[in-house]
């Protein structure tokens, strides 16, 4: 339903704008979008009207699974587990070289699994960059700021914790006020006053009837029914015409969809591999330096962003403006 709603939005901007329809066309975007590009893409091949040329996704969701899955190893490696706790881990959870850090029947794996979690998201911790500071609070918290209540969404996007924050606002609910959602340790007043802006909203053509805008909306949130698990198919689908170009990119200090499980998940796909896993290099103005890795595959390319979070072009726009280009330009990292 909202592929097909995303479609028809874009199909009413090319009727407004007919000038921009022989134009080459990609469609990008991050985070959940990892479930709303594909679809929409899929849509798109359908109408030959519609000259797409490729999609790029940063730090997508690809599959609720995996993503959890691959955060204990993510926070092992980022040093959130001391050896210690990773040995208990694997005591608790594996057989011989296989772990189960997801499902598994055992009471000592799940609690274990269960704190390493809690290691993860009730702390300090930035969970869309792991590098830089919380500046807005408590993942998962709600607080009562006077005439509002202020809920934080949860800072993964596994299935359990949609549950969970569903909850958090149930509880909420009882004090009859309203309730705004804002992103966790993400400081989004500046976002909100510019788009709040009337002469901005003037600007976009946005009916004064329509309300305010908002970064996170409980009743879309509470409403939204989670069709997907995971993206393969639709990644299958889009390469097996060889037509459409595929460009996944993350940045390596990203918790909420680590790079690790977005490797996994493209290793998965089991495509043919043109290029193994290197360095990718960018000039900074001065000389070039390493902007992180890469593994090109036919008509999809998989790169890290040294340094990046969840949010890639706001931690590194000069990278990410380089990144955009070779892709649009069909060049090689």
């Amino acid at each position: 339903m909202v592929a097909q709603d995303n479609y028809m939005a874009l199909k009413d901007f090319f009727r407004l704008y007919p000038e921009f329809v022989g134009n080459d066309f990609y469609i990008t975007g991050e985070s959940y979008a990892g479930f709303y590009v594909p679809a929409l893409a899929l849509e798109v091949t359908k109408d030959s009207s519609i000259n797409l040329k490729g999609l790029a996704i940063g730090n997508g969701v690809t599959d609720y699974t995996i993503n959890h899955y691959s955060l204990i190893y993510f926070a092992y490696y980022h040093g959130l587990f001391d050896t210690k706790f990773w040995s208990h881990l694997e005591d608790a959870c594996c057989e011989t070289a296989v772990c189960n850090f997801l499902d598994s029947p055992g009471l000592f794996c799940n609690l274990a699994i269960r704190l390493a979690h809690f290691k993860t998201r009730n702390s300090k911790l930035n969970i869309y960059n792991l590098y830089q500071p919380c500046v807005e609070g408590e993942p998962g918290e709600i607080r009562d700021y006077g005439d509002h209540i202020k809920a934080y969404h949860p800072g993964t996007l596994s299935i359990q914790s949609h549950s969970e924050f569903s909850k958090r606002l149930k509880d909420a609910s009882r004090f009859n006020k309203p309730i705004s959602m804002s992103v966790p340790c993400v400081n989004d007043t500046d976002l909100s006053t510019y788009l709040n802006n009337p002469d901005v909203r003037s600007a976009l053509h946005i009916p004064q009837s329509l309300p305010q805008w908002e970064i996170c909306n409980e009743y879309v949130f509470s409403n939204f029914k989670r069709e997907l698990v995971n993206v393969h198919n639709q990644y299958l689908q889009l390469l097996k015409e060889k037509k459409y170009r595929i460009l996944v990119f993350s940045g390596d200090a990203d918790m909420a969809c680590n790079f690790l499980g977005i490797e996994w998940f493209v290793n998965g796909l089991d495509l043919e591999v043109e290029e193994p896993y290197h360095a990718w290099m960018y000039h900074d103005g001065t000389e070039l330096q390493i902007g992180g890795f890469a593994k090109q595959y036919a008509n999809l390319t998989l790169i890290t962003v040294k340094g990046a979070g969840h949010m890639v072009p706001t931690d590194k726009p000069l990278e990410s403006f380089q990144i955009f280009g070779r892709f649009i330009n069909n060049e090689p990292f």
